[in-house]
């Protein structure tokens, strides 16, 4: 499998953020997009090695997809459930079904 950005964006997701990127800790790179969070979601990115960006109300989209390392981008929201089905995917160097990684 080749190696594969995971983009998120967060706002406030401090309590479920955590979670979610210990899940993609096998990832070649984690992207963090911040809406400007208030409360702590950028010291847990941090804490697992993610690249935190600011995000700019102003930017294109396609702006945070050219910041990705990869070839391969893996966009998802901190509390999606396909996090749960990926895992062993990720870890297992298998193909995800439920999103084609």
């Amino acid at each position: 499998m080749p190696p594969f950005t995971a983009l998120l964006h967060t706002k406030n997701d401090a309590l479920r953020l955590g979670r979610a990127l210990e899940t993609l800790v096998p990832c070649g790179e984690i992207l963090v997009v911040d809406h400007h969070s208030a409360d702590a979601t950028g010291r847990i990115a941090r804490e697992y090695g993610a690249r935190l960006v600011a995000a700019d109300s102003q930017a294109n989209p396609q702006r945070y997809l050219e910041l990705a390392r990869f070839d391969w981008i893996f966009c998802l929201d901190p509390g999606d459930p396909s996090l749960k089905v990926c895992k062993q995917a990720c870890s297992n160097g298998a193909r995800c079904r439920a999103t084609g990684l």
